[in-house]
């Protein structure tokens, strides 16, 4: 099977997330409803939730959102009843940005790490589900795309925990 390469551009480098979560942590931290943007709308991640609500009876489900951005997606689900959750980013403004949004839930934990490197970490193995809602999109448009993304598949599989039931959830515009 052959895969066509998307185009380059910003969206594709960790730069331009750095830039965009210093900018969206500012907003938020002069108005605290402003908590920036969510990632291919709200109605997206509305049926991400609904699925979850669906489809995994058990609340304490261990779930990562990958490139978790505000981590709104996960105050959303922590709303809903879920309780063991995870945003991991490699932007470290995305993750000041997420603790600062979600300031006050003892359920949501952040971790700065990026997906492109080996996981060695004791995160390897930990999730029952892994969430992508545009992280593979994004790293799609990566100037090195074709092998970014065998080294964040490659990465989704170590997070994965070896339980048969584990899922990976992925919401793309791209793919």
């Amino acid at each position: 099977m052959t895969t066509t390469e998307l185009h380059d551009s910003e969206l594709g480098c960790k730069d331009y997330w750095d830039k965009a979560y210093v900018k969206e942590l500012v907003n938020f931290q002069n108005n605290d409803e402003d908590y920036g943007e969510v990632w291919f709308g709200e109605h997206t991640e509305r049926k991400i939730v609904d699925w979850m609500t669906e489809n995994i009876p058990n609340m304490g489900t261990s779930i990562a959102d990958l490139g978790t951005g505000n981590g709104h997606l996960l105050s959303e689900l922590a709303e809903e009843g879920f309780h063991n959750l995870t945003g991991i980013d490699y932007s470290a403004s995305s993750i000041e940005l997420a603790r600062a949004v979600n300031k006050g839930s003892p359920c949501i934990t952040f971790l700065c790490r990026d997906l492109l490197q080996p996981c060695t970490g004791p995160e390897r193995g930990q999730f029952d589900i892994c969430i992508d809602k545009g992280t593979y999109d994004a790293i799609s448009l990566s100037p090195t795309s074709a092998t970014d993304r065998q080294a964040y598949k490659t990465s989704v599989l170590t997070l994965l925990s070896t339980s048969s039931s584990s899922r990976f959830v992925l919401s793309s515009v791209n793919w």
